[in-house]
């Protein structure tokens, strides 16, 4: 297995309580974006499920990611790269071939420190009613409860417009200690089940130190 160092430098913009209306997971959405912005509304509510409607493949060959006290599994072809600054840790991109609709699948790991004591729920909860609020055409797709690192985590899945991009996203959030943990991946909406074994191997090998 190959294995790479991690980092995560602290963003300087970030200063005193967060304010669990506004998480600032609900930003980190991939290089592969500009921006986001625009009135949201929620176009379905789609029942809890108790597991996730996918499952990664055990016969894709992976390699080692150690972050900054987490690692995960990541496909062999995929590529992860360290922002310099911020709170996403890594972002592991797909091969350029896997490129649809001008987006690369991606999945990028933020690592955030909380200054509110919150609950994966309340965590999860916060974020969805950012995203929802702020991002244009949002529609909530599906969400529910998985484990990761064998803790309760929850996820959710959804469209969105990105100045005329439409997207596809799914998050797992889990709130462990005084940080919360979110996994996103990103990708057109025609890529998105594609790709989606990805993320699962992601969610599936995450573990925290």
């Amino acid at each position: 297995m190959n294995r790479l160092a991690g980092r995560w430098a602290g963003d300087p913009r970030y200063r005193g309580p967060m304010d669990v209306r506004r998480p600032a997971i609900g930003l980190a959405i991939g290089f592969t974006l500009a921006a986001c912005g625009g009135d949201a509304a929620v176009r379905s509510t789609p029942s809890e499920a108790p597991t996730p409607t996918a499952s990664s493949d055990p016969s894709v060959d992976t390699r080692t990611y150690e972050g900054d006290g987490y690692s995960l599994s990541y496909p062999a072809s995929w590529i992860p790269t360290e922002p310099a600054t911020g709170f996403v840790g890594v972002i592991i991109s797909a091969p350029p071939a896997a490129r649809q609709d001008g987006i690369l699948p991606n999945i990028n790991v933020i690592v955030e420190p909380l200054r509110l004591e919150l609950s994966t729920d309340e965590y999860f909860l916060a974020s969805k009613q950012t995203v929802g609020g702020t991002f244009a055409g949002f529609e909530l797709v599906d969400q529910g409860r998985t484990r990761i690192d064998g803790q309760p985590a929850r996820w959710m899945d959804y469209r969105w417009d990105s100045q005329g991009t439409a997207l596809r996203q799914r998050q797992a959030f889990q709130v462990r200690d005084d940080s919360g943990y979110v996994i996103t991946f990103t990708a057109s909406p025609s890529a998105f089940e594609e790709h989606l074994g990805s993320q699962l191997i992601v969610e599936d090998s995450f573990r925290i130190a």
